[in-house]
């Protein structure tokens, strides 16, 4: 199916006089009809994470549930407030964190290049997504963005019923009407696009039309006076409908929602258990999150981590940049996006509007970085911009001064200016610190990149031996993410000298305390055995001091293991 012509159409020009719209009443969530319809299975299984998720929370387990809702006018609904309301009665003993990224008036077209400074940094765990516009290359790119990105499931939800005709629509597309342009979008491509993308498809516009003519009530009692956007009752309706796709269902078969194709979680114990003061990794993924214990703080150490030999501040892919300052008299941002060419630093930069063509839009600015300075200018019109240090690039597409124009019909203010954080996803230093609370996780991000790779991690202590870190876990927005522990180096010689009336055996009080074991006999079928003895901390060594045996037939092979 061919998408119809580009435009700013859907909620972009409807949207734009909406600036007082949100003065709605904050009431509880409750339903207002029972089960409305069965969601579809297929649909449901593209959800199972968040799902198992949920079902995985206990009286003695509380996992959190990031949600976060993206989209424009319709998402800024009190809807989504009311389904992590539904959400958090379905299942009391998660914690459900949601947040709304949406912004007013932008379709498809502009939400595909905010996404990367307004969903990618956050990283939910699900995304609730809907929007407007009519070119499928805008979809494809906002959606690709997410899938690459982002290891979250997404749930895409169809519109809502704004007319009569609407509501009787046919869903034979040959049959040309006003309204086949909506029947094509919840019908045809937009599903389709979703279900290549794996995507969850929402259907609530069946259901939709099924509670008007049940209850026998006219469409316009679900819509606001301006007969687009959801009044309070739409706003419940659209929340009781997508609720349907995480209802507890008996014979729902749930996976670890921390060990699976998305998400890696090596437990440090056993085997695993951190010795020492550093501990070697090789993970595959885009993100990592270390998990502490409930070692009290006061016992933990400062730590470090490199990447590939590399501290985090010499990685270009863990830099982007935040959601840029708003233009005048609108919520939308200044420009859409921004990246970098060379290595960036942690800076602020300010961009300054010279001059704007209000006829052809064409923008002149000059750009200054907070630690760079004065770095260039350019205009929107061309080429992409990119200042002389190479730490800011803008694509023309990205700057938003003439669109906040045409809404506003304001010239901007003499001294309006941009400005744009360019951040570090990536922890400097950290300190493992114990859960507050029973049943939760602490836990904080290592780094966040812009690239799936696989990588050396070393984790290393400034002072003492690492504890107070329970776990690892790695994100893959491809399904393929790993992690295992490299051996730490052993050292090539144990020091063993007759002392006290026995053999001492001592090695680096940096390699941990680990385990002495012995063998009689050496060979690749050699059984190692656990030293009884004590293990003792002295004069940056541990050692150990065996009994001698005086039958001369004795010898005896010793290893040190972590």
């Amino acid at each position: 199916m061919q998408p119809l012509k580009p435009s700013y159409s859907g909620c972009f020009l409807r949207a734009l006089w909406v600036i007082a719209f949100w003065a709605l009443l904050k009431t509880s969530a409750q339903d207002i009809n029972t089960r409305l319809f069965q969601s579809d299975p297929e649909q449901l299984k593209r959800l199972t994470r968040s799902r198992s998720l949920l079902k995985s929370a206990t009286t003695d387990h509380h996992p959190v549930l990031r949600v976060m809702v993206y989209g424009q006018s319709h998402s800024l609904g009190e809807w989504s407030n009311y389904l992590a309301a539904n959400l958090q009665q379905m299942y009391p003993h998660a914690r459900i964190v949601i947040t709304n990224r949406a912004i007013l008036g932008f379709s498809a077209l502009l939400l595909s290049r905010s996404v990367n400074a307004d969903v990618v940094p956050w990283q939910p765990d699900l995304l609730l997504l809907h929007c407007m516009g009519d070119n499928l290359v805008d979809y494809h790119r906002l959606y690709s963005t997410i899938k690459s990105q982002v290891s979250c499931d997404v749930l895409v939800h169809a519109d809502h019923i704004q007319s009569n005709s609407q509501l009787n629509e046919s869903l034979d597309i040959s049959e040309i009407s006003p309204d086949t342009y909506w029947v094509l979008r919840n019908y045809n491509w937009l599903p389709e696009l979703v279900n290549k993308y794996d995507f969850c498809w929402a259907d609530i516009r069946a259901p939709w039309k099924n509670y008007i003519f049940d209850n026998n009530i006219d469409y316009k009692s679900l819509l606001a006076a301006d007969g687009y956007h959801c009044n309070d009752l739409g706003h419940r309706l659209t929340a009781n409908l997508i609720k349907e796709f995480f209802r507890p269902e008996p014979d729902f078969v749930s996976i670890d929602p921390f060990d699976n194709s998305k998400v890696k979680t090596l437990v440090l114990t056993g085997s695993n258990t951190l010795v020492g003061k550093q501990g070697s990794f090789r993970i595959k993924g885009n993100r990592v999150d270390v998990v502490y214990d409930s070692t009290p703080e006061t016992q933990t150490p400062i730590c470090e981590f490199t990447i590939d030999g590399k501290s985090p501040e010499e990685v270009p892919n863990f830099y982007s940049f935040d959601r840029a300052s708003s233009a005048w008299w609108t919520p939308w941002p200044g420009i859409l996006a921004a990246t970098h060419v060379s290595m960036p630093v942690e800076e602020r930069w300010t961009i300054t509007t010279d001059s704007i063509s209000l006829n052809t839009g064409q923008v002149f600015f000059s750009v200054e970085g907070s630690i760079t300075g004065k770095d260039g200018n350019g205009s929107n019109f061309g080429q992409p911009f990119v200042s002389n240090s190479k730490r800011l690039a803008i694509v023309p597409e990205a700057f938003m001064q003439h669109l906040a124009y045409v809404l506003t019909l304001q010239v901007p203010p003499d001294d309006w200016k941009i400005q744009v954080d360019c951040v570090l996803r990536a922890a400097k230093s950290f300190k493992p610190h114990p859960p507050t609370q029973a049943g939760f996780e602490s836990l904080e991000t290592l780094f966040l990149s812009d690239e799936e790779a696989e990588h050396e991690l070393k984790i290393i202590s400034k002072s003492s031996a690492l504890v107070g870190i329970k776990a690892l876990r790695v994100y893959s927005p491809s399904g393929q993410a790993s992690i295992e522990q490299q051996a730490p180096a052993i050292p090539l010689n144990l020091l063993a000298v007759y002392s006290e009336g026995g053999l001492k055996i001592s090695w680096p009080i940096s390699f941990g305390k680990g385990q002495l074991k012995s063998v009689p006999l050496m060979g690749s079928d050699a059984s190692w055995v656990r030293v009884e003895t004590d293990i003792v901390a002295r004069g940056g060594v541990f050692e150990c001091i065996l009994p001698v045996d005086s039958s001369p037939q004795t010898q005896m092979y010793y290893k040190w293991f972590p």
